[in-house]
């Protein structure tokens, strides 16, 4: 692993290790507890996966068992802050129906784009990969 890579991993290590300690300093904890428990699953996350980045094999399935409870974590964090931040609207039955409405948009379009274009090249690639994976797909 190159230096700049480890360097990254250790500043998102202590950015994460700093949000918690404010959060149980300030006693933020009481207020946002599925956070929390988000942001610990991460740091542990990141630690784990930091290490297992030599080790091929682990990385695999550690990376695709953990993927599915961030993914759960991350919209439960989410909607926890969510209806902290809409506290008020929750008086329109209406307005309830916004965030499930919107996830469930995002993942089904999500869902038809892989089923679809599966075949072409994702849209995070840069230009050289995309260019090198549509040839070793032809």
């Amino acid at each position: 692993m190159h230096w700049i890579e480890l360097a990254v991993q250790a500043i998102c290590i202590a950015l994460e290790v700093g949000v918690i300690v404010c959060l149980s300093r300030w006693g933020g904890w009481r207020e946002v507890p599925v956070f929390l428990a988000y942001l610990v699953f991460i740091l542990l996350r990141t630690i784990v996966g930091s290490i297992a980045l030599s080790h091929e094999a682990f990385y695999f399935e550690f990376y695709w068992i953990s993927a599915p409870l961030e993914i759960g974590l991350t919209v439960l964090a989410v909607l926890e802050s969510f209806w902290r931040v809409f506290a008020s609207f929750r008086l329109l039955r209406w307005f309830r129906l916004v965030l499930p409405a919107s996830v469930a948009a995002a993942l089904g379009y999500s869902a038809w784009r892989g089923y679809h274009y599966d075949r072409f090249p994702l849209v995070e690639m840069t230009p050289a990969a995309a260019s090198e994976d549509f040839r070793r797909i032809r």
